[in-house]
């Protein structure tokens, strides 16, 4: 998700209110105060009463449970980023222990699958060194 696409869905729906208030001002002065006149006077009510507060504490709600949503699906991103990160780390181990038993070939192959889901720099450096510690001890036994 992109940052700025969770802020143009939130000021449509900001600009459509704003430009129906706007409109019905416009035309409330365009035309006549037989109409406007109890909505202002409905709308001074409900400013002053514990309604205004009842909506005030329903938007709190529904923002707070947008935010929690939005962290639980990041919390969870999280976590199986590192369980990933984790699952790497333990295939790189088994490759450096296995390395002088295991056929070059299927050592290239496997390094190249790490390679590939390999996220951080630190991850590739490792693997490099892994594999080029595996080239000198395979020259050396040459």
């Amino acid at each position: 998700m992109h940052p700025g696409s969770d802020t143009q869905r939130r000021s449509v729906p900001l600009a459509v209110v704003g430009a129906l208030l706007v409109g019905t001002v416009v035309f409330g002065f365009s035309t006549s105060w037989i109409w406007i006149e109890p909505a202002l006077r409905w709308f001074d009510g409900f400013v002053k009463s514990p309604g205004l507060g009842a909506l005030g504490a329903l938007v709190a709600a529904v923002v707070a449970y947008r935010a929690v949503g939005r962290r639980i699906r990041y919390d969870q991103d999280a976590a199986a980023d590192l369980a990933q990160d984790q699952h790497w780390w333990d295939l790189l181990m088994w490759v450096y222990a296995q390395a002088s038993s295991l056929d070059p070939d299927r050592m290239l192959r496997i390094c190249r699958a790490l390679a590939d889901q390999a996220h951080t720099d630190q991850q590739e450096a490792m693997l490099a060194a892994i594999v080029e510690e595996r080239l000198e001890r395979g020259e050396e036994g040459s």
